[in-house]
């Protein structure tokens, strides 16, 4: 059924006789009756009844009138919609965007962007099994979230946005050792017994934190044990060991009152969190949100 046939047919019922919708549509009159003809054709029935001054809808013609008002509407609104998302691609986020704060920030920008009229369109990737780092690279992720080493060099293509430095906590047994200090430091991980946690979702943790205690020179013993995503941080059994987590994590996913949280007096003892995305030419919704992402950081590091 085609539209344009619809939508004459529309114009036909509001003027009630063909020669006036010829006049609004700047068609011949017979075209018009073909069409009508073929709609009538298609719908197995009579839809107009014809006379010299007017016509009127039988109930057939009724039903497609009041289904093609609905119809057109409807095409329209999703030729609009395509001719929007032309104009607004979809912005594939991907990375550690469950972190508390970021997942602020993306909701501040949405909101912001809906209420100036220029909302934006983001798809999740949870793909954890590549690099983000070359997932932003080959355009798989227009935005990655993840954290970085300040001195980590980047491939050439791919921008870096420093966001925040979550701070670590210490977490232990409460008959632990070192459970009854105020706080702690990373010399106090030495030659002591630490979960290293391994898994697609923590690996860029626990690297950082290996790069940490390898600054300060402290040699944790380390043992991995496997995570699946950041909700099975309280199911962990610590036992005797050590972990160590950013303060965010700790706070988003408590775990019992049977452990110790203790912060650090290094002041270096962060996750810097960056946000990482393409160099060169970029789509307006996606410079956008970059530009609203940046003052969030920055509004975020002033508090």
């Amino acid at each position: 059924m085609h539209f344009s046939y619809l939508r004459e047919f529309i114009e036909i019922v509001f003027c009630r006789n063909f020669s006036e919708a010829a006049r609004k549509l700047n068609t011949a009159q017979s075209t018009l009756s073909k069409h009508v003809l073929a709609l009538e054709k298609e719908c197995g029935a009579e839809l107009l009844v014809r006379s010299s001054a007017h016509v009127r809808l039988t109930p057939e013609g009724r039903i497609l009138f009041e289904e093609a008002t609905d119809i057109i509407e409807a095409h329209d609104r999703a030729l609009r919609r395509i001719a929007d998302l032309k104009q607004c691609p979809p912005i594939m986020v991907g990375g550690l965007y469950l972190n508390t704060h970021i997942l602020g920030f993306i909701s501040s920008i949405t909101a912001q962007q809906k209420k100036l009229g220029k909302p934006l369109s983001l798809r999740y990737s949870d793909d954890h099994h590549r690099s983000f780092v070359d997932l932003v690279r080959d355009g798989s992720l227009d935005v990655a979230f993840t954290m970085l080493d300040h001195e980590t060099p980047l491939p050439k293509g791919v921008e870096v946005l420093h966001l925040f430095d979550d701070p670590l906590v210490a977490i232990m047994a409460d008959d632990h050792p070192l459970a009854r200090k105020d706080a702690i430091a990373l010399a106090d991980f030495d030659q002591r017994k630490m979960l290293s946690p391994a898994g697609a979702y923590s690996i860029a943790g626990a690297e950082l934190a290996r790069a940490l205690f390898a600054r300060h020179g402290v040699q944790p013993i380390y043992n991995s044990v496997f995570l699946e995503s950041i909700h099975e941080f309280p199911t962990l059994d610590i036992a005797d060991n050590l972990l160590i987590l950013e303060q965010s994590i700790q706070k988003q996913q408590p775990l019992t009152d049977a452990y110790r949280v203790l912060p650090f007096v290094d002041e270096d003892a962060c996750f810097p969190f960056y946000a990482l995305y393409r160099t060169g030419a970029r789509p307006e919704s996606l410079a956008r949100f970059l530009t609203a992402l940046e003052e969030e950081a920055r509004l975020f590091q002033e508090r």
